[in-house]
């Protein structure tokens, strides 16, 4: 079982309604710095098991409660077209999704299900799924074994799902994407997400040698230099970002959303630096006290989604249209203008004060 620390950090992740990590790495020394490259060590890479994890939340109807959406209601209607078109629907997930959804929806305690997959990286679908059955059938106060190198992961989900409503929860969600996965999800992945998707290695490129360069020295001021991005389609424009060890080679992990047609339109890079953005949201310190969580929450998503505007404004000011629209679209679907600063700075307000600190931060001030 993870010790008080580790533990201590799990209950900081659920002062986010998604779920998501943004804590405040620590400073990297001087030699180190000149080390780095953020070309070179962030890296984009496509996780089965992440895929499938997301796709059952998303195909569940599962929401939240933020300004943006954490799953992708078009890819969840992608979905059932095609389940149609094959004669499938409904497959065991579609039979459960009213479920899922209320339980998830509505049990607060249940938020790191949004983050979950990433605590297994590069891990396959079966060796996830049979950590995660373990668990569910680990009974009070047992040790949970497995995989060496699926541990860390299983000692994290042990010490989330601590009583049997919430243990048998996850046992049903293990049946389900068992089944999902050999009824409907690895040919679909296959046929429709994989091969049309250009490949992590073209994502990969379009972030190291696109963005990741306009933003390099952004990156290294503010200690941002290392971790993987997950981009999967079922993710929303709410996406996820965990912290590992900023000095080891994971780093962050950022699962961001994709186009479900996987042309390379920027959605992932738009959506990643956004979550990265939580990091100096942190920094400016724009919080209330005697804020409630949900509108400590609410202050939050608008801040980062603002901080990516400004830091592309400073660095990279071409890709700012994409970027207004993109979340716009997804926090108000309909808008008028998407793309224009007016409406962008409407959908996402934030007081002159609270945008002047995280202005400083960005700016190194």
């Amino acid at each position: 079982m993870l010790g008080a620390g580790a533990i201590a950090v799990l209950l900081i992740a659920f002062t986010r309604p998604a779920g998501a990590w943004a804590q405040d790495p620590p400073s990297i020394p001087p030699a180190a710095e000149q080390a780095l490259e953020p070309t070179e060590q962030w890296v984009v890479e496509r996780w089965e098991a992440v895929d499938l994890w997301f796709h059952t939340l998303a195909v569940a109807g599962v929401e939240g409660r933020g300004l943006l959406p954490l799953y992708s209601r078009q890819y969840a209607q992608r979905v059932r077209a095609r389940k149609d078109s094959l004669g499938v629907y409904p497959t065991m997930l579609d039979g459960a999704a009213g479920r899922i959804r209320r339980t998830v929806d509505h049990d607060d305690r249940l938020a790191f299900v949004h983050v979950l997959p990433l605590y297994f990286p590069d891990a396959s679908v079966g060796d996830m799924l049979a950590a995660l059955e373990a668990v569910a059938r680990q009974q009070s106060g047992e040790r949970v074994l497995s995989i060496p190198s699926l541990r860390f992961g299983t000692a994290v989900v042990a010490d989330v799902f601590t009583d049997s409503r919430s243990r048998d929860f996850l046992g049903e969600l293990v049946r389900v994407m068992r089944n999902e996965y050999d009824a409907f999800f690895r040919e679909f992945r296959a046929g429709e997400v994989v091969s049309r998707d250009s490949g992590a290695a073209r994502q990969g490129a379009a972030w190291s040698d696109q963005l990741a360069r306009d933003l390099a020295d952004f990156f290294a001021r503010v200690g941002l230099k290392r971790g993987t991005i997950v981009p999967s389609p079922a993710v929303g424009a709410e996406g996820r970002v965990v912290q590992f060890d900023p000095f080891g080679p994971e780093g962050r992990i950022v699962a961001a959303g994709m186009s479900i047609e996987g042309v390379e339109d920027g959605t992932a890079l738009n959506g990643v630096l956004k979550e990265l953005c939580y990091a100096v949201i942190d920094r400016a310190d724009i919080v209330d006290g005697d804020m409630d969580r949900g509108e400590r929450e609410d202050l939050r998503t608008r801040a980062a989604v603002r901080c990516g505007a400004m830091i592309l404004q400073f660095h990279a000011p071409a890709r700012l249209i994409g970027y207004r629209h993109q979340f716009v679209t997804a926090a108000l679907p309909g808008t008028a203008h998407p793309s224009s600063a007016a409406a962008f700075e409407s959908v996402f307000p934030l007081e002159p004060d609270r945008l002047a600190r995280v202005k400083a931060v960005i700016r190194g001030r």
